[in-house]
């Protein structure tokens, strides 16, 4: 369920970014990191549709390119709707980098906190493993965020095609 909530929102936030009408639907990739994950987005592929309002979910195991539009990325799953005509690259970029700076404050108080002696020797284990793995998540959604972001600012950089 947790997984379905964060797939749905994921498209939702996207869309209000790129200031969708609500009520149109639109089409998205996506691209799961398990078959676990590719399965259950298959057996829940009309709610997904119907509560994200989109017109079409195209699953593939093919990396979604940010070029085409906005990627929202977790380790279990990357979700893209494309750009329409109305979705500025610059501000696209911003949102990008200020994701990128949020992501780098938490990934720095969470290593802060694994590295001090003390909490690890009073925390109980369950609680420092459940740290570690989020940290490992987070890790993995800065790395493709830079990634993206990298991507979209050569796009960016290069000069449009005639």
């Amino acid at each position: 369920m947790k997984l379905l909530q964060d797939i749905i929102g994921a498209a939702r936030n996207v869309r209000a970014e790129l200031k969708l009408d609500p009520k149109r639907r639109v089409a998205a990739d996506f691209t799961p990191a398990t078959l676990a994950v590719r399965e259950t987005v298959e057996e829940n592929r009309a709610i997904i549709l119907r509560l994200a309002t989109l017109s079409d979910l195209r699953i593939s195991d093919a990396r979604l390119e940010p070029t085409a539009g906005p990627v929202r990325s977790t380790a279990q799953f990357d979700l893209r709707i494309s750009y329409g005509d109305t979705v500025e690259l610059g501000a696209e970029l911003a949102r990008l980098r200020k994701e990128r700076e949020r992501l780098a404050r938490d990934l720095e108080s969470k290593q802060n906190r694994l590295a001090d002696d003390t909490f690890r020797s009073r925390a109980p284990a369950e609680v420092v493993r459940q740290l570690e793995v989020t940290f490992a998540e987070r890790q993995l959604e800065f790395d493709k965020l830079t990634e993206r972001l990298a991507q979209l600012e050569k796009r960016a950089d290069s000069p449009p095609s005639a």
